[in-house]
């Protein structure tokens, strides 16, 4: 997990609490079921027909998959390509589909893009597809970042409601 996330996180909450204490307020206070209820319910609400419920479905992988740390990182990548590389040069082409298709966690596109290689597809056709799987890929973020844009503003609203 992030450091720099669940400190704060932590620093957050703990801010607002000891704020609320110093003024004299309780700290029970702070916590109101059925103002939290109306304020994650209206928001999920909202974000279930913005969306619908398959994008819905996916956001506490998605909060999750801000929080963990990305399974492979640029320098990996780099090194699983030059292992390719090499390997290409010494047994050739079709001995990349065995090496790609038995590793479990390669990436997808990268398996992918590998494949096309050593079928003999046609570069410009190969640079075609996978620009186009970029694109699908970057349209699916932007919904996901759009989905909590609306969470974000619909939250508030739902807080003054549920307050």
């Amino acid at each position: 997990m992030d450091f720099a996330s669940l400190f704060g996180l932590i620093f957050g909450i703990g801010s607002i609490a000891v704020g609320y204490a110093i003024d004299g307020g309780s700290l029970s206070s702070l916590w109101m079921f059925s103002a939290m209820l109306i304020t994650l319910g209206g928001s999920i609400g909202a974000i279930c027909v913005s969306y619908g419920l398959p994008q819905l479905i996916k956001m506490p992988g998605l909060i999750l998959s801000i929080l963990i740390k990305p399974k492979s990182t640029i320098r990996q990548t780099a090194n699983l390509l030059h292992f390719y590389s090499q390997n290409a040069r010494q047994s050739g082409l079709l001995s990349l589909e065995r090496l790609v298709t038995e590793q479990q966690n390669t990436n997808p596109f990268l398996k992918r893009s590998i494949l096309m290689v050593v079928d003999g597809t046609d570069a410009e056709k190969i640079s075609s597809i996978l620009e186009n799987d970029i694109d699908i890929e970057e349209q699916n973020r932007m919904t996901e970042i759009q989905m909590f844009d609306t969470m974000a503003a619909y939250c508030p609203a739902f807080g003054m409601v549920g307050t």
